[in-house]
């Protein structure tokens, strides 16, 4: 309920994707302490966003195969499916690692920062130690939060279909997948922005 909520604020409010996640950020710190909320805020967007990187190459593999595109359009595919798999790939290390707040604590280390940055450190700390041990005893859901993100991706195809039907638009199932694949490499281009 609370990732739907959260998705719903995201989708349908101008909030630049930001505004889903502090609600459920807020809903999930109601019932768990803080850390452990932004701990399952922090897994559930690294999930699906790994989720839509894996949906976008295979959908890239079957515009590329399937339409012809202008070389610079393969090579921004191409170059976009690494600078974003880098991306998402060190956000997974900082997670699994727990390195999000290595910073801050070398701060707090070296006396610089005060109170402050000691209570910030603190904090990130606790989230860093919540998201090491998810990672630790929960692989597998992990696994399965990913393939059903990517099975939910994929009913978007089935969607831009409707929206052709029902607007007389007569094209062709590639071009409908195309169509919705290029709209997820969109989305995923926003995953930088924390949401």
């Amino acid at each position: 309920m609370i990732r739907m909520a959260g998705f719903s604020i995201n989708q349908l409010t101008p909030t630049a994707t930001i505004g889903g996640d502090v609600s459920m950020g807020a809903l999930l710190a109601m019932a768990n302490p803080g850390t452990e909320a932004v701990g399952s805020a922090m897994i559930g967007k690294l999930s699906h966003a790994l989720a839509q990187l894996i949906f976008a190459v295979i959908g890239s593999i079957f515009i590329l195969l399937g339409l012809s595109l202008p070389e610079g359009g393969w090579w921004a595919m191409i170059t976009g499916s690494c600078l974003l798999g880098a991306g998402i790939a060190a956000f997974f290390i900082f997670l699994k690692y727990g390195i999000f707040g290595a910073s801050l604590r070398w701060m707090v280390s070296r006396g610089y920062g005060g109170k402050t940055i000691e209570k910030a450190a603190s904090n990130i700390t606790q989230v860093d130690e919540e998201t090491k041990r998810y990672y630790q005893t929960n692989n597998i859901d992990f696994l399965l939060s990913i393939f059903w993100n990517v099975l939910a991706l994929a009913g978007g195809i089935l969607q831009t279909w409707f929206f052709f039907h029902y607007t007389d638009i007569k094209t062709t199932w590639l071009i409908v997948a195309a169509v919705w694949f290029l709209a997820t490499w969109f989305e995923i281009a926003s995953f930088a922005i924390p949401s």
